[in-house]
């Protein structure tokens, strides 16, 4: 299965296909020894994180986890040192491969914010910490540190090249001042290792304008939907799709209606679900949502 993208719509095998489907943290990575099965998972579409830190505190968060004490993250892509963690691409690559059987396609994230600083811990226990940027708030900017991360890039592209299943995106609702060089240095990295799409997410603090993303040379763009339980905007200006991530819009929350108004629209949809719960915390019941995803597919 080839994933390309013309006009606003992605292509599966030459074919257009609107793609949807559920997604948690805790896919590649576990979570205290707890890792969602692709079985867990509904639709032919997810999301595949990288948590960057190797712990962090979520009980004590609105949009947490059950998981008490401070959550620990078997595998990240860098040691202490720096140094890659073959580990990482080792889990990375094996869910990919079976997502392929599935025929899901997988969004694989290349770097995420929201551990590293909102999250207790996470910068404390981020492999970063102490090798260049000052605190969580400095990860994704512009600095000596960029050649680890270009590495992982490199390291995830090369990994991942033999599977067609594959688009990127770049960020997780990182900060705001990644938005000025340091996303579309990312962009730039992976267009010169891969021409499978790459996307751009927005950048958390950034709500209202998000015009930054129409600026990026990204395939594709996942914007905020600002008022968490509003409409399903789509942002002026760009030409290829836009997904609904409902983790940037009503995040664990039930919408139907928005699911098909965004799906009305001809877009892809990444529905944030806490599955049974056990890490990444249930606020509502996604059931109906999942049958709806279900249902159009």
């Amino acid at each position: 299965m080839s994933v390309t993208i013309k006009k606003d719509q992605f292509y599966v095998d030459g074919v257009k296909t609107q793609l949807a489907g559920s997604h948690t943290w805790n896919v590649v990575q576990a979570f205290n020894g707890k890792r969602a099965s692709l079985d867990d998972l509904t639709g032919n579409f997810t999301r595949l994180w990288t948590v960057e830190t190797r712990g962090m505190r979520l009980d004590n968060k609105f949009y947490g986890s059950n998981i008490t004490g401070v959550a620990k993250v078997d595998v990240v892509p860098w040691k202490k040192t720096g140094a890659l963690n073959q580990k990482f691409y080792d889990k990375l690559e094996t869910v990919v491969k079976r997502a392929e059987k599935r025929d899901i396609v997988t969004g694989v994230v290349l770097f995420d914010h929201a551990f590293n600083a909102y999250k207790d811990f996470g910068w404390e226990n981020h492999p970063f910490n102490g090798l260049g940027p000052k605190s969580e708030y400095e990860i994704h900017t512009i600095g000596p540190w960029n050649k680890y991360q270009r590495a992982h890039v490199k390291k995830v592209v090369e990994t991942l090249e033999p599977y067609d299943n594959v688009i990127y995106e770049v960020g997780n609702e990182l900060y705001k001042n990644s938005i000025s060089k340091f996303q579309a240095k990312v962009i730039k990295w992976v267009k010169k290792f891969t021409d499978k799409p790459v996307g751009a997410s927005y950048a958390a603090g950034v709500y209202v304008n998000q015009s930054w993303l129409t600026k990026v040379d990204a395939d594709f763009i996942v914007p905020t939907q600002g008022a968490r339980a509003g409409g399903v905007r789509k942002i002026a200006g760009f030409k290829g799709p836009q997904l609904l991530d409902t983790d940037h819009g009503w995040a664990l929350t039930s919408n139907v209606a928005g699911l098909r108004t965004a799906w009305d629209q001809g877009r892809s949809i990444w529905l944030m679900d806490g599955l049974n719960g056990d890490v990444l915390r249930n606020r509502d019941n996604l059931q109906p949502d999942r049958n709806f995803i279900n249902s159009v597919l």
